[in-house]
């Protein structure tokens, strides 16, 4: 569980179907190193999709990405919608 007590923006629950991709690609301990903030503005992102395709996408977005530091599309893609989540 991540320390949500510095969040100041709303702070996004981790939903089943995530916990369990994250579990079965052996991923959630890279996920859980990453910043609370990280892991919150990923689910927020997750979870903003309206469709359930761009859900999809954006899940495997998220894991393949393998939490590495931002250098492939997929990781400039999520910094820049992380950056325009902060905004709202």
């Amino acid at each position: 569980m991540m320390d949500t007590s510095r969040l100041k923006r709303k702070i996004n629950p981790m939903p089943e179907d995530i916990e369990e991709r994250l579990i079965n690609e052996n991923l959630m301990e890279a996920y859980r190193k990453r910043p609370p903030y990280q892991q919150n503005d990923y689910l927020g992102w997750i979870l903003k999709a309206k469709r359930t395709e761009t859900r999809e996408k954006r899940i495997t977005q998220m894991l393949e990405s393998r939490f590495s530091p931002i250098l492939a599309d997929v990781g400039k893609t999520l910094a820049f919608c992380c950056l325009w989540y902060r905004q709202k």
